[in-house]
């Protein structure tokens, strides 16, 4: 059964990143092409704009640009060391390093990554981040911060151990020490389930032997469950099994609140 009313904070998503002296093109087959460009003035990266009104291209090579490169025939392996940038349709990774092995057609980053996928409005930052073929299905650890916004431009945050992103079916799964934080409301899990183009969260306490059930905190008010269902665009929340409830009487709440 359905209950409760929750609500948002406002934030934005921002991009930054450095430019570079070398372009590198992930076309097909895995082929790699260098060519030279010059940096922009300033090593700022121009933000694309226009990109955010135009529908991703499936067929969109992958670019990558970077301070230094540095290429191992053996293993066919690449490194981009420096402010290395990767763009893929609307989809932007920055990182200091980045290991890129053509042939298994997977890469690896590292020293902390910064994540940008303009057409859903999602930003996260990571100290790793592995993907393979392309940067639809990413996977990051260590330290994962993710920012979304919802249909009225609010700003839904999810903190976790590790988070993966199905870019395509646009479904997130985090995992390990899961903190939720959407207006007043906080939420806390071992595992959630974030299910982008419907705005909904399924909260649960995944695989773990001991059980931790997720615990909703709204103001003075707190749920527990074996699953808890968020539903963003509806702003209401769904307790099933094992379902528990404290809720303050308004008088309580007001008085707290003083």
């Amino acid at each position: 059964m359905r209950s409760g009313i929750w609500r948002i904070g406002v934030a934005a998503v921002l991009l930054t990143g450095g430019c570079a002296s070398s372009t590198v093109h992930i076309g097909e087959k895995s082929r790699v092409v260098i060519e030279r460009k010059e940096a922009a003035p300033g090593g700022a990266v121009p933000e694309p704009q226009s990109e955010r009104l135009t529908p991703p291209r499936k067929d969109q090579p992958m670019h990558i640009t970077s301070d230094r490169m540095a290429y191992q025939e053996q293993g066919k392996v690449t490194v981009f060391t420096g402010r290395v940038k990767v763009n893929q349709e609307q989809s932007w990774l920055f990182t200091p390093y980045l290991q890129l092995r053509s042939e298994a057609g997977t890469a690896y980053a590292r020293q902390g990554v910064y994540l940008v996928d303009y057409a859903r409005s999602v930003s996260a930052t990571a100290q790793q981040l592995d993907y393979k073929d392309d940067l639809t299905n990413v996977t990051m650890r260590q330290d994962v911060h993710i920012n979304t916004l919802d249909d009225q431009g609010q700003v839904l945050r999810i903190r976790s151990d590790q988070l993966d992103w199905n870019n395509r079916a646009e479904i997130a799964v985090a995992t390990g020490g899961v903190v939720v934080h959407y207006q007043d409301t906080t939420a806390t899990a071992e595992m959630l389930t974030y299910h982008h183009r419907d705005r909904v969260l399924e909260l649960s306490p995944g695989e773990q032997k001991g059980k931790v059930l997720p615990v909703v905190q709204q103001r003075h008010n707190q749920i527990t469950g074996d699953l808890i269902t968020l539903y963003v665009k509806d702003k209401t929340y769904e307790v099933t099994g094992s379902a528990r409830a404290v809720i303050l009487p308004q008088d309580r709440q007001e008085t707290s609140q003083e």
